[in-house]
């Protein structure tokens, strides 16, 4: 399953599992995904480019998740209304999952001085205002309605702002990233972990190095009008391990969230910032 290519001069190999385009994201409905279509490939694709370039360790160049100044968006978002985790297909027990990570976010916002309005508030606007809609996806192409989808995220953040005072909405995502690794660990979005599996896994990743995927926990913190204020992740677990004879092994998808020091390690990176002093400059 994996590209092995020694270098010159070196024991050292590149050890990379090949993956496919589509693999770089988890099969999910594309109702579910709705609301997160809106200005989210440009996001994701600087944060990625941001990711592979190395500019997260680089001071100079360090990625900042405000989208808005700092001091703005302190002043002016109190309240912030929840929307239900992204999760994979084939979990177990998707709600308990989905209520983990609900929780955990709920205290991160708290410690950062916020109110929260919980998930299920926005899920039941969203889907009685897409019921009323008639449906997001256009009846003759069954293509998302762009115009559709724009007006439901207008009409639900008027709504939570009229109910709850909700200054904005914090879409979590889980998706799959590329994590560097080098001696049988792996770095990414903040944090770092094993990837090798067994005795002979960790004879085979002592002398590699190259790239995984990897699970990353992603906020988007939006206004009513769906502007991005505030873009961050945190990293979850590897997706797979290096075992015997330099093979990559998929973990089992229930596998991916089980670890309570690991999921509330990827919640606090992902919110990392929001309750931290502001430096000179900012």
């Amino acid at each position: 399953m994996g590209n092995n290519e020694d270098l010159p001069g070196s024991r050292m190999r590149r050890t990379t599992p090949r993956l496919r385009t589509t693999e770089l994201w988890w099969p999910v409905s594309e109702e579910s995904m709705a609301p997160y279509r809106l200005c989210r490939r440009f996001v994701l694709a600087m944060l990625s480019l941001l990711l592979a370039s190395g500019a997260w360790a680089a001071k100079k160049q360090e990625y900042d998740p405000f989208k808005i100044p700092r001091e703005q968006f302190r002043s002016s978002i109190k309240i912030v209304a929840l929307r239900s985790p992204i999760l994979p297909d084939g979990l177990s027990k998707p709600d308990e999952v989905s209520a983990s990570f609900e929780s955990l976010i709920t205290a991160g916002l708290t410690s950062a001085g916020m109110g929260v309005v919980p998930a299920k508030e926005f899920d039941q606007l969203w889907k009685q205002g897409a019921d009323s809609a008639g449906g997001l996806f256009d009846a003759t192409t069954g293509k998302l309605d762009p115009a559709k989808l724009k007006d439901l995220r207008a009409s639900v953040g008027r709504a939570l702002k009229e109910k709850f005072n909700a200054d904005a909405v914090l879409f979590p995502q889980f998706r799959i990233v590329k994590a560097s690794f080098s001696g049988g660990r792996a770095t990414w979005d903040g944090v770092k972990q094993s990837m090798t599996k067994g005795f002979w896994g960790a004879m085979a990743g002592g002398n590699t190095y190259g790239t995984i995927p990897a699970v990353s926990l992603i906020v988007f913190i939006d206004d009513d009008d769906g502007k991005d204020l505030f873009v961050n992740s945190g990293g979850l677990q590897v997706a797979v391990k290096l075992g015997g004879g330099g093979k990559f092994v998929d973990l089992p998808v229930d596998s991916l969230f089980t670890d309570p020091e690991r999921n509330a390690t990827a919640v606090s990176e992902a919110l990392k910032g929001l309750a931290e002093t502001p430096k000179a400059g900012d």
